[in-house]
């Protein structure tokens, strides 16, 4: 059984009326949980992969350092003892991720109390896109040649909101613009500015920069290897949050 489905106007209302929303970056689960309220307060989490979350979010939402949507299971089998109990509220693309994703963390969290956001971060910016109070920052990943949406996409609207809140992984400057790693094996999203682009620092990793040359246009590599920052993506992100 998963998560209770709530619209986006009842969770748009949950998260201002329960939660509250600090308008913080959240990395790790100890932080998240420490500014949410205390005990009865709402823990919010983007369930989507890291570098969708790059370009966009809600204000306050915990963001899994995770590649991959298989990765639920590791981030949340070594976070469970902080979210045990939690009431949590969160959200995806389209909402159907959120489904797998709330039954796995009732069952390994016994967290009772889950909501999801009914339709996710699309029908939730359909219904709150270039308004004052949006709680959702910056623009949404899609899985298609237009790669983000920015809220004049629903709104419809030329008035110049498209707030960047990404960054370059090479110099840091706002960026948005995504490139895929070219090595054969690899192929995640990386942001990479033009001058960076210019530069040829498109590789996600070290270990991607120098393993070789890219893959055939058009076809992925079988039997492919994980790179090293995937590799220890998930282990690093739950070891700075028992630290802190």
């Amino acid at each position: 059984e998963g998560a209770v489905h709530l619209s986006p106007r009842d969770f748009h209302q949950l998260l201002l009326h329960e939660r509250g929303t600090d308008g913080q970056k959240h990395d790790d689960v100890t932080d998240a949980v420490g500014s949410s309220g205390g005990s009865d307060g709402v823990c919010l989490i983007d369930c989507r992969n890291s570098y969708e979350s790059r370009i966009g979010y809600m204000a306050g939402a915990i963001r899994p350092d995770v590649r991959k949507f298989s990765y639920w299971v590791d981030w949340v089998d070594k976070n469970a003892h902080l979210l045990t109990g939690r009431k949590v509220a969160m959200y995806c693309t389209g909402g159907i991720r959120c489904e797998r994703a709330s039954a796995y963390l009732k069952a390994r969290a016994k967290c009772e109390q889950v909501y999801q956001l009914r339709g996710g971060i699309h029908k939730y910016m359909q219904q709150f896109a270039g308004r004052p109070d949006s709680l959702y920052r910056g623009k949404l990943f899609v899985f298609d040649g237009r790669q983000s949406l920015s809220s004049t996409a629903f709104t419809g609207d030329d008035d110049g909101n498209d707030e960047v809140v990404g960054s370059c992984s090479f110099c840091q400057r706002a960026c948005d613009v995504f490139e895929k790693c070219p090595s054969p094996a690899c192929h995640i999203w990386v942001l990479s500015c033009a001058e960076c682009r210019g530069q040829g620092r498109v590789h996600c990793c070290g270990e991607c920069a120098t393993a070789g040359a890219p893959a055939e246009p058009g076809r992925r590599p079988k039997g492919g290897r994980e790179c090293a920052c995937t590799r220890h993506r998930v282990p690093a992100l739950v070891e700075r949050a028992l630290e802190e």
